[in-house]
Parts: structure tokens; sequence; C-alpha cells
């Protein structure tokens, strides 16, 4: 079926966002969120097509190619109801409410995130990635847009209250179960991450595996560190820097692998697993005397600085999984290339690197390294891959600067370069910390969310604010300047006046945040910290070094805001657990 761009653009002309700007000439009606489309769907009664995606997200670009760009699928969307697009990186707080729905209505979540609502914009609805039409058993969006209009219509009661329950539901799940936190629940938790732990290929469950660095400082934290956390911390660890989840040639990681044994990854780069990845690998080195893992963390750190930093110091979100058009192109590698470019040295390089079927047949094959031994001169092979690899069309870089991922960002940065005595690091580090405080910061005092080309998102969610607190503290801590403390103070002071609950935790969004449901209160950890558990750490490492029993008690507060959902799930939370283990004075993340 044809493809069209159009030269007129819809609603998101003006949009900021790499990922919004991609569908600005789709040939949908799309409206950026806000109240004024829902006032337009109720005042016309139509339902809402709500999509929700990421930049360098490889089935976004699969359905943008295949079905929003399809004139038919545009033309049925345009008749049928209103349709908006949200980039999930820049407003969480619709994402958490809309995933959580797809999570309550189908088992499951992932972007793309298709939601259909009420005109009032209650979900009744969720999908991930649709074909524009059916196919191998999945339902196609040209047939979902057509059923759920006409059920809107012909059975709008029954809608209306599967609608109406999901909103209720949603509502008190966004709302913390309080209960007291005590350290039995530490120690449960790092008996049940062992026992989740994969003994054959490292990692936690099945595939697909995420990098979850989490849960390696968490296992890394005294009084957890024993032996048998050892070992799945070196094992996890290991079988990581050598599979091609790592990018062999370029260094940093991708954001999961397909298999368990960390081989097969999804190819796209984001910010926050670096950070992740370099605080687990240079917390492992530190405590576990490995001095291959604290070179690591300084590689994920190099690959950021090489690639991902921007002019004025911060660091960009993300890169695309796809290349030309196709899936980790960039990254591959045929048999046939490789002969040519080492020849008779074929050998050799095969005692370093070998490949790994990524499912992508001519395009070619993952780069993993050899399991065994580590034989000298595979620097010198890998210069010379990256070399080759240099005249590739690049992936797409999303550029936009978030406040959440920079702070976690700049906090491993920070204490990489006092752990590793690198003044570049330390530097760097300073140069970014001064981006968020002076160029991102709102009136209010908090910081916005994302700035891009010189635009501030005037809007700020409560992980820009922890994330930032702790990067502060670790700038103070890694160069002595009692300024950066003070800074973390009153972002912390801030955070509380906008983001504080009178349960003692933090709201996602602040609390006239413009919104169809109430802001969120979260304490679960996802691919990285959830910004609860940030904020207490934040806290109480503030309390420890201002000799601040208040902030102690306010770390604890927050804690203890969610002790219900601790106690039920407490794998789900171990950010929290870190910080009440801290609060005891153990030693943690």
């Amino acid at each position: 079926m044809m493809k069209e761009r159009r030269d007129v653009c819809n609603g998101l002309e003006n949009e900021k966002s790499p990922y919004l700007q991609k569908h600005a000439r789709d040939p949908i009606d799309w409206h950026p969120w806000g109240g004024e489309v829902f006032r337009k769907a109720e005042k016309e009664d139509r339902i809402v097509f709500l999509s929700i995606g990421y930049r360098s997200c490889h089935w976004c670009n699969v359905m943008h190619e295949e079905s929003f760009s399809d004139p038919l699928v545009g033309r049925l969307l345009n008749e049928k109801l209103f349709s908006v697009k949200v980039d999930r990186e820049e407003r969480p707080d619709v994402d958490a409410h809309y995933m959580a729905a797809c999570r309550h209505l189908t088992g499951g979540g992932g972007w793309p995130l298709s939601i259909f609502l009420t005109p009032g914009g209650k979900p009744f609805y969720a999908a991930t990635y649709l074909p524009p039409g059916s196919r191998s058993g999945r339902a196609g969006l040209c047939e979902l847009v057509t059923a759920l209009a006409d059920s809107w219509k012909e059975r709008r009661s029954a809608v209306e209250s599967l609608a109406s329950d999901l909103a209720k539901l949603l509502i008190r799940e966004g709302s913390p179960s309080p209960g007291p936190v005590d350290k039995d629940l530490v120690v449960a938790a790092r008996r049940l991450l062992i026992e989740a732990f994969d003994r054959d290929g490292g990692g936690f469950g099945g595939a697909p595996k995420f990098p979850m660095p989490h849960f390696l400082l968490f296992l890394l934290s005294r009084p957890s560190l024993d032996r048998e956390s050892q070992e799945a911390v070196t094992m996890m660890l290991e079988a990581m820097a050598r599979g091609a989840i790592r990018d062999q040639v370029g260094g940093g990681y991708h954001r999961y692998a397909t298999d368990r044994l960390w081989e097969i990854p999804h190819f796209e780069k984001m910010l926050y697993d670096q950070a992740g990845m370099a605080l687990a690998f240079l917390e492992a080195g530190r405590l576990l005397r490995r001095d291959d893992f604290v070179e690591e963390a300084a590689a994920v750190i190099d690959y950021v600085l090489a690639d991902l930093a921007s002019p004025e110091g911060a660091y960009y979100a993300a890169e695309d999984a796809d290349s030309g058009g196709i899936e980790g192109a960039f990254y591959l590698w045929t048999d046939e290339e490789l002969e040519a470019l080492f020849g008779p040295e074929r050998a050799a390089f095969d005692a370093h690197f070998r490949l790994v079927s990524a499912g992508k047949g001519e395009a070619g094959s993952a780069l993993a390294r050899v399991r065994e031994g580590s034989p000298p001169g595979r620097e010198a092979f890998r210069r010379r891959l990256q070399r080759a690899r240099s005249s590739r069309c690049r992936p797409f870089r999303d550029e936009k600067i978030l406040a959440d991922w920079n702070g976690y960002f700049l906090a491993a940065l920070a204490r990489s370069g006092a752990a590793l005595k690198r003044e570049a690091y330390r530097n760097a580090a300073e140069k970014g910390g001064r981006f968020l405080l002076e160029t991102m910061r709102l009136p209010s005092g908090i910081l916005g969310h994302a700035w891009k080309g010189g635009d501030l998102l005037r809007k700020g969610f409560l992980d820009d604010q922890a994330f930032a607190v702790l990067a502060l503290i670790e700038l103070y801590e890694s160069s002595g300047n009692r300024l950066w403390l003070e800074e973390a103070l009153a972002l912390a002071e801030a955070t509380e006046k906008v983001f504080g609950d009178a349960s003692g935790a933090y709201r996602l969004a602040p609390r006239n945040n413009e919104g169809l449901l109430p802001p969120r209160l979260e304490g679960a950890d996802g691919p990285y910290s959830s910004g609860n558990g940030v904020m207490a750490l934040a806290l109480a490492r503030l309390g420890r070094l201002l000799r601040r029993p208040d902030l102690e008690e306010r770390a604890l507060a927050a804690v203890e805001a969610f002790g219900g959902a601790i106690s039920a799930r407490p794998l789900e939370h171990v950010t929290l657990l870190a910080a009440r283990s801290l609060l005891e004075g153990d030693d943690c993340f």
C-alpha cells in the first residue's frame, strides 16, 4: 500500500520532541496532549486514540512506517475519532497513567502504547504495536478503530462502565499503602533476588532480560554483600560485558537482550542504562576488587562522553535501534565483512570476538566477546572495527536533554571521577551540574524536565528533582565544594513544596498538574530506580551529611508510605529498601 508524507503539518508542527516531530507530517490529524483535544472530543462525542512512544524505539518506528504513514489509516482515524500523540520521555506522567491501564487491561505493556479513551479521557481498550490490518492473530488498527467507534455508539453504557471502574482502580492504585518497613524486609528482598537469579545466563528471570542495575547495587550493599550476592553480581556483570548487549566496538549498553544469555540485543541505547551500568560496574569493581569491572565503568562513561555529550555540557537522551531502516544495522557484521577486514588475521580475531545470530538475515550478526581468556591485541582489533563502522549510517540520536536521566548520569560521572581520580570526569560532572541548575531551573525552584535547542519544557516531574539531588550530593562528595550540598538541600526543599504529599511520599507530577487523573504516587522501580526511592535515598544521605534528623525522618516517611506494597512485593521496591537500610547505618547505593 502506498505511503505518504504530507506537505501540510498536523497539530504536532510546533512540538520540540524529535518523536513528535517525526509524526508531524503523518496523514493523521495528530493533536498534542492537552485539555483542548478532550473538549473537542466531548463536544463531537468521539472517542480518542492515544499513541505513546519514543524516538529511539524500534517498534514505534515500525508502527510509524506501517500504520501511521498509511493514508487509508489516516483517513479512517480522522473520520472516526481524535488522535493524540505523546512522547513518553517528555510526559512520563501521562505515560505512567496509561501504561498502568494497559497492564490492567492486557496483563502486559510496552511501547508503542496504543490506548483508546472515552471523550473524557478514561481508558477502555489497550494494545501495544498494531499493524494497519489484522495478521498473524494480531488485531489491526483499522479493524479496531471501526469496532471501538461502533461500540461507543451502540454499547456506550458498557464502555462507560468499564472505563469508570478502571479509572477508579487507577486512582486507588496510584495512592500509597502505608506500613512499617523493618530490616527483615531488606533481608527478605535479598533472598528473593538470589532465588530469582538465573544461574545459567546471569540476570533475573528469563528472556527478555533488562540490565536492572538497581538490583545489582542492592546486592552490593552492606549487609547484603555475602558470598551468594557476590557470585550473582559477578556472573551477571561478566555475562553482560562479554555479550552482544554491550556494544563491543563503540562501548555502552543496549536497552535489553531478547535472550537469556545477553547475546541478542534490542539495539537502542538509553542514557539511563549507561548511568546505571557505570555505577554497578564501578561499585562491583571497588567492593570485589575487580580492576576489569572498574575499567568497564570507565568504558561506559567514555562512550557517553564521546557519543551523547552536548556542547552545553549535558547529555542527550538516546540513540535509535534502527539505522537505514534496519534494526541494529549499525552494529551488525557479516562473516564476509570480517573476512575482508582481517583476512589472514581472522584466526587471531576469532580469539577475541565471535558472531552471534541476531535473526537479521543478510544484515549480519551481533558481535560478542569470547568467553574464555583475554588475549593481547583485542583493543587493536576493536579500533579497526570502529574505523570500518565509521563509514556506516549512524542511528538517529535523540538530542532531548532530560533532567532525570542527566541527574542519574552525572551522579555516576561524579562518583567515578572521585573513585578513579580522573579530573576530566569531575570537570564534566560539574559542567553538567551547572547546566541543570542554570538552564533547567524553573521559578518555583524545581527543575524543568526536558530541554532541546534552547527551549525548556516548563514542567518538572519528581524523577527530575530526585536524580538531580542525588547528582548534587555526589558532586559535593567528589569535590568537597559545599555549594553543591547547599544546592542539593535547596532542591530537596523545593521538591517537598511542589511534590510532597500528606502521606510522606512524593507525587510523580506537581499538585496542580493539568491532567485527566490525579498525579500518581508510585514507589515501584522500573528499568531504573523510582523517583520516590531515589528521593528517600537522597534525603537519608543529606540527613547524614548535614546532621539533620528531620531529613532522615522525611526519608523514613517516604519509605513507609509504601510499606504495604513493599511487604507484598519487595523486589519491586529495592530502592526504597536501600534507603531504609541506609537509615539503619548500612552502606548502600
